[in-house]
């Protein structure tokens, strides 16, 4: 057989099983390359066969594994030769080969040490050869992708090469290794950061989109097994074995500058977050330098380079940057075009010009740049090759680009449509065109298709669809254009209901993702709900229904009333300029309107405030309306286009139920008839009613039905009748279905009909970072969430089922928080307004009085628990003379974690309803009149202690004088065997004896202590000898600080024979798992607590990524620092309260100050005011007096402030 046949003279070649081709087809260069790599492979078994460097056994295992790849690559390259591969029976290569791949990696990497920064290929001429191969093998998986994108391939021959080069990669560190030759660092050129943070899988998403939004676009994206917390063991907590494996996570690597790491970092740990063990970490590491491959930049001119894994295609040094490469001429000068295109719309905006026409300007300046370097890159073709571009190929914009809605940082994407005629020259000039366009500084999303992909590849992904609706001709052949605009509306419309019903879940889904509510205070412009996408929606649904998606024309085929047509682009285009501010005024692609953007935003478009809201509280008010109102006609529509199928609108009339002549009920659906639309229109009462039959048949609304009582809604009478209002206490007695019930009234403005107060709060902005929701949005949810309380088995359950008139603390939950709108503290308006409210639902006096009283003190309950000693019983006493009966306790109780629970999730935790409930139940007590004096308490503890100590302990002395000297909040929350374990130990302290061997505790000092119930609070107790006056709070507080515990409360109590005993509460956010974990965290605790008795040292806090920020965010709402001082609320003891923004370490420094100020700290609370912490410290002198000097307490609030205005 001659080698040589002559048959490819002509530049062409033939393919297994027939057919020929050019030598320069995507098909020819994937199955060479891998033709080469098969070869690289045997060079590196040559060299292999002559290393004397590996031993005789590990040289053998490396070449037995070769020589299979070089068989698997023959296998593989047969396939690809094929164009019929799986009819000829060549589809060899199957995953468990690419299972064989991974296991091979896993063994070689487990014996390496763990890589931590870029390497450059060399060592050993095995490892270099072994390099060499792996950068084929990822031109060979580009070349196989190249080739997927014009020819339908199966996903098996890229995931293995994939995986084949993360192979080679592995096994030329494990040749240099086995040959005793260290791998060679890169040697720094810049300073970058590598991130890699390990999450749960179905946060990937989440974090990818975080991170897109703050620019970092590349990222690398690795399947991961391991443990953290969870250990791999069986072991028993709670009395139930338990295992815990290797847990699968998804490891996500991305190259950042140092600027940009801490955002970064916050994007993941924000959209990676669900406050369970288990959700991963973040790990920081230096960065050597980044070259961008195709020009050879390095450095600062490599920096927008953003792969970050050798192994997965990141930048590999072989020398120097190319001197040669530089920009040509015309990219330049289009580069330098468009900058000055976009410097004159940014200026043009800043002036007014409407944001549509500031995004259509960029638009045409992006079309300019385009179409200029597609002319270019037509120039360079052949005649014939010109000739087919012109006539075969088109480029066509789509998404946001198409719709000529291009924002400042927006991409653009790009589809070359071609016919099978102009593929190879379609595939050429693709190529270059996203190469220059990348150059000249547009963000690009491409795609190369035939019509018919195009539309069979839009009806199997809603998303494509989507973003093809919205397509428009740049440049190229206008008759190609409208044959697959054509074909694809038909095919779209042909679908119909079904395609509407896809791109609504498509949405639905992506609004979970970015808040299902329109009231979020910090909400995505685009993405949240009554966003743009929103807007995107009706467009898409609108396509389907009537073949266009322009609002104006939607407009003139009479889809779209006038009213709604003017509210709809009046709030696109106050959307858009939202955004187009935003994005103006940001270096990379943002749409998430924070805080910080929110004030800058709303100074910028002219917002000038009132004496009731500030300019940002207008903004924002606003925007919450447009947003409001794009959801409102989103919902209705998608429910017009996808609900009810045709059948169902048939034989409705048939079978649905009739009630009194104005409803007709079935298909899980309401609708008024001519006579009930009528009623509605003139009566809030009927309004009512209608809410109720929706809620007792639990049926949806029409949207007929709907759109009549909310175009109504302002004509409806302002007087309230007596029928109207007995409905409405009727109603929000039941608490099923009432969060729906009221929602729905308040979306049909008729809620404020009711009670009037309820507009003034209406898209209200709570300005600051506790509360997550609007005024409006909080009060509803207050309301659903405490019906959900019913079902807890707790005190807090228990005082839900037994509140006697339900429609009144609903009511009072409505009205809690509507002060807001109003100058003055909102409690006291609130209470003005409760009664105003009252008169007009017709409630008794007892029933006014008692919502009054709920409104106005809806804070005290947890102000109290949270903030003073409730184990004084006089704070008890006054506080159950303040709610005057049980009745009005349970109420003020179930509002109290309401509220908390409403402001966001995780603010109501189960510590803080223990704290409340304690409280609860005390007043309880005291109301019953069945408080028992403190000495019959301790009598009674007294005796259980006594009946588990040994004989000679109940004989000491010693142990009758530490107990007698316990605090009395100390005595009923341990069991008598633990309070007789702490006198032992007191008693030890005391004494000086040695401690146990395998104790923490050492000469005079013992810590201990244990979690909660929940598993996220712990207390930890304190004895030292001696202790007072020697700054042990202040030490002991640091020392929990350096362990990342945030502390809730804390308690001393100077005892017997000076023994200090201190107890703290605190929030553990790196809570154990398991027991053993949680022995281990407590111990280790403790042992910092022992230790820092005495120490000089400041105590060692650890850096929270993202802390800095966040002070700063919460420093944005304005409110002052504040020192309050008083000394009447106690009789022993001065009270202060500190009002600051929480820092690390804050509490140690008060606590250090009060020390060095000569006083001494009994108690002491951490609670929260709005974006402020608030410690609160009971203290006395030295001497145990009560300090009253005006001069001492002068100086301590001025000591005071100059730790919380310095920060320490």
């Amino acid at each position: 057989m001659k080698i040589y046949t002559k048959t490819g003279d002509a530049g062409e070649t033939g393919l297994f099983g027939g057919g020929r081709v050019r030598k320069d087809h995507p098909r020819i260069a994937a199955y060479g390359t891998l033709d080469e790599l098969n070869a690289t492979l045997g060079v590196a078994r040559a060299e292999l066969a002559r290393s004397t460097d590996l031993e005789a056994a590990a040289a053998a295992g490396f070449d037995a594994l070769l020589g299979t790849l070089q068989n698997r690559l023959f296998d593989l390259g047969a396939e690809l030769a094929t164009p019929d591969a799986q009819e000829k029976g060549l589809e060899v290569i199957q995953p468990r080969h690419i299972e064989d791949l991974e296991r091979a990696i896993d063994h070689h990497e487990s014996q390496l040490p763990p890589l931590r920064q870029f390497i450059l290929p060399g060592g050993t001429a095995v490892a270099g050869q072994l390099h060499v191969a792996r950068c084929v093998c990822r031109r060979a998986e580009r070349e196989i992708v190249a080739l997927s994108a014009v020819h339908p391939l199966r996903d098996v021959p890229i995931r293995y090469v994939n995986r084949l080069s993360d192979l080679l990669f592995v096994l030329a560190r494990a040749a240099n290794q086995m040959a005793g030759q260290a791998d060679v660092p890169w040697e720094k050129g810049i300073d970058m950061k590598k991130i890699e943070a390990i999450v749960r899988h179905y946060k990937l998403e989440d974090v990818k989109n975080a991170l897109t939004e703050q620019g970092v676009a590349g990222m690398t994206i690795t399947e991961v097994r391991g443990f953290g917390r969870q250990k791999g063991h069986t072991e028993m907590y709670r009395g139930t074995e338990y295992a815990v494996d290797f847990v699968p996570k998804v490891k996500l690597e991305v190259v950042v500058d140092d600027d940009r790491v801490q955002t970064a970092v916050d994007a993941i740990l924000k959209s990676a977050h669900t406050g369970q063990i288990g959700d991963g970490k973040v790990f920081v590491y230096n960065l050597e330098n980044a070259v961008r491959i195709r020009t050879g930049e390095t450095g600062g001119e490599g920096r927008d380079l953003r792969a970050s894994d050798q192994r997965n295609d990141a930048p590999q040094p072989m020398g120097p940057a190319n001197p040669h490469a530089r920009i040509p001429p015309y990219i330049a000068e289009a580069k330098h075009e468009l900058q000055t295109a976009r410097d004159k719309i940014r200026l043009a905006h800043s002036l007014g010009l409407p944001a549509v026409q500031v995004c259509a300007r960029l638009t045409s300046a992006a079309d300019a740049v385009v179409v200029r370097l597609w002319r270019a890159a037509a120039e360079t073709l052949s005649s014939a090759d010109a000739g087919r571009l012109a006539s075969e190929c088109v480029l066509v914009a789509h998404g946001g680009y198409g719709r000529r809605q291009l924002a400042p940082h927006s991409d653009i994407d790009l589809m070359v449509l071609h016919t099978t005629a102009g593929a190879d020259v379609a595939e050429t000039l693709s190529r270059r065109l996203t190469s220059e366009l990348f150059d000249v500084g547009l963000d690009l999303g491409h795609s190369l298709r035939t019509p018919e992909q195009a539309v069979q590849l839009a009806k199997r992904d809603a998303m494509i669809a989507t973003s093809l609706l919205e397509s428009r001709h740049v440049i190229g052949s206008q008759p190609l254009y409208e044959r697959f605009s054509e074909t694809f509306r038909a095919a779209t419309q042909r679908r119909g209901a079904a395609a509407c019903a896809e791109f609504v879940e498509a949405r639905r889904g992506e609004r979970k993702k970015y808040g299902e509510t329109v009231y979020l205070l910090e909400p995505n412009i685009k993405r949240s709900r009554g966003g743009l996408r929103d807007i995107h929606l009706l467009r898409w649904l609108w396509f389907v229904q009537l073949g266009v998606s322009d609002l104006d024309r939607v407009f003139a085929a009479g889809a779209l009333s006038k009213f709604d047509h003017h509210r709809l682009t009046t709030a696109r285009d106050f959307l858009l300029r939202v955004r187009n501010e935003l994005q103006f005024g940001a270096t990379q692609a943002s749409d998430t309107l924070n805080r910080h953007e929110q004030l800058r935003v709303s100074a910028a478009l002219g917002y000038q405030g009132s004496e009731a809201l500030r300019p940002v509280e207008q903004f924002m008010r606003d925007y919450f309306r447009h947003a409001g109102f794009v959801w409102f006609l989103a919902r209705r529509v998608s429910d017009l286009t996808t609900r009810r199928r045709t059948v169902a609108r048939v034989i409705q009339p048939v079978l649905s139920k009739s009630i009194t002549n104005d409803y007709r009920v079935g298909f899980g659906e309401i609708a008024a008839t001519e006579a009930g639309r009528a009623k509605l229109a003139t009566s809030v009462e009927e309004v009512l009613r209608m809410l109720d039959l929706a809620r007792q048949h639990d049926a949806w609304i029409a949207q007929d039905t709907w759109y009549a009582v909310y175009r109504s809604a302002h004509d409806l009478p302002d007087d309230l009748s007596a029928a109207a209002a007995k409905r409405f206490m009727k109603a929000l007695k039941k608490p099923a279905g009432l969060a729906e019930y009221l929602r729905r009234a308040h979306d049909l403005t008729v809620l404020e009909r009711v009670i009037p107060a309820f507009r003034e709060v209406r898209c209200l902005l709570q300005f600051n970072q506790y509360h997550k929701f609007t005024v409006d949005e909080h009060s509803l949810r207050a309301v659903e969430v405490a019906a959900a309380f019913a079902e807890r088995q707790d005190t807090l359950g228990a005082a839900y089922r037994e509140i006697g008139d339900p429609a009144l603390l609903n009511l009072a939950l409505l009205l809690h928080d509507v002060g807001k709108a109003r100058e003055g503290d909102h409690s006291v308006v609130g209470e003005q307004i409760a009664l105003e409210t009252a008169a007009r639902l017709g409630l008794s006096d007892e029933q006014s009085q008692r919502l009054a009283l709920l409104v106005r003190q809806h804070l005290s309950m947890s102000h109290l628990a949270f903030r003073r000693d409730t184990s004084d019983p006089a704070v008890v006493a006054d506080f159950a003379k303040l709610v005057g009966s049980h009745e009005t306790l349970r109420m003020l109780f179930v509002l109290t974690c309401a509220d908390m629970a409403a402001v966001g999730p995780g603010v109501l935790n189960d510590w803080k309803v223990n704290v409340l409930a304690d409280l609860y139940s005390k007043t309880v007590d005291r109301l019953d009149d069945r408080y028992q004096p403190s000495d019959d308490r301790r009598s009674a503890v007294r005796t259980a202690v006594w009946d588990l100590l040994k004989a000679d302990e109940r004989e000491s002395p010693l142990y009758h004088e530490l107990f007698e000297s316990l605090p009395e909040s100390f005595l009923p929350t341990r069991s008598p065997g633990a309070l007789a374990g702490v006198l032992r130990r007191l008693a030890r302290v005391m004494s000086g004896d040695a401690p146990p061997a395998d104790s923490v505790a050492k000469h005079g000092v013992d810590a201990w202590g244990g979690y909660e119930a929940d598993d996220s609070t712990v207390e930890m107790v304190a004895a030292v000898a001696n202790g007072a006056g020697r700054g042990v709070f202040s030490s002991m507080a640091g020392a929990l600080s350096s362990k990342g515990l945030g502390i809730l409360s804390a308690e001393t109590a100077l005892l017997a024979h000076d023994v200090l005993l201190l107890r703290y509460t605190a929030e553990d956010p790196n809570a154990a798992g398991n027991a053993a974990e949680a022995n281990r965290r407590v111990r280790g605790i403790a042992t910092a607590m022992v230790h820092s008795v005495d120490s000089t040292d400041p105590p060692k806090l650890p850096q929270v990524w993202g802390a800095d920020k966040a002070r700063a965010a919460r420093a944005l709402s304005g409110m002052p620092n504040e020192v309050r001082i008083d000394t009447s609320l106690s009789d022993d003891c001065a009270i202060i309260e500190v009002f600051t923004i929480d820092r690390a370490g804050l509490l140690y420094d008060l606590a250090r100050t009060l020390h060095e100020c000569d006083l001494v700290i009994r108690f002491a609370k951490i609670a929260t005011s709005l974006d402020q912490v608030v410690d609160v410290f009971y203290v006395t002198r030295r001497d145990g007096g009560k300090p009253a000097d005006d001069e001492l307490l002068g100086e301590v609030s001025r000591r005071l402030m100059d730790v919380i205005e310095g920060e320490g």
